[in-house]
């Protein structure tokens, strides 16, 4: 029973990967770029602008 869970859980794991979509030039005006980074003097605080 338990090497039929694990074949059925490898195989849906295998569909979801499978579904990704393909990186071509339409997708690079979606990135978003972190500009603007500082971290303050003691090193508690992280401060950054993300930027589409």
């Amino acid at each position: 029973m338990k090497k039929y869970l694990f074949l059925f859980l490898c195989i849906i794991s295998l569909s979801a990967l499978a579904q990704k979509k393909p990186l071509d030039h339409s997708v690079y005006d979606g990135w978003q770029s972190i500009a603007e980074r500082s971290i303050s003097n003691d090193g508690k605080y992280v401060v950054y602008a993300i930027n589409p």
